[in-house]
């Protein structure tokens, strides 16, 4: 595993984490996490998870908010 990839997996879990933890805006969570352009956030959120954040949150919420750990696991990718 490249620092490329460990550092996407890092940015990845970060970003479910607060999805799931947190009722900030996807504006805010971008910012967050060094995006200067929520737009580069959601198109980057839906390359690794296929879905937008938007998209994302709301399904965490009608399936009544599962632990990040296993919400971070649903990313593509992830082998663990």
């Amino acid at each position: 595993m490249s620092y490329s990839d460990l550092l996407r997996n890092a940015l990845q879990r970060r970003a479910v984490r607060l999805l799931c933890r947190t009722d900030r805006s996807i504006g805010e969570i971008a910012s967050m996490l060094g995006y200067d352009d929520p737009a580069h956030f959601c198109r980057a959120f839906q390359r690794w998870s296929g879905v937008p954040p938007t998209h994302w949150r709301r399904l965490l919420e009608s399936r009544r908010r599962p632990d990040t750990e296993r919400a971070a696991k649903m990313l593509p990718g992830r082998s663990e």
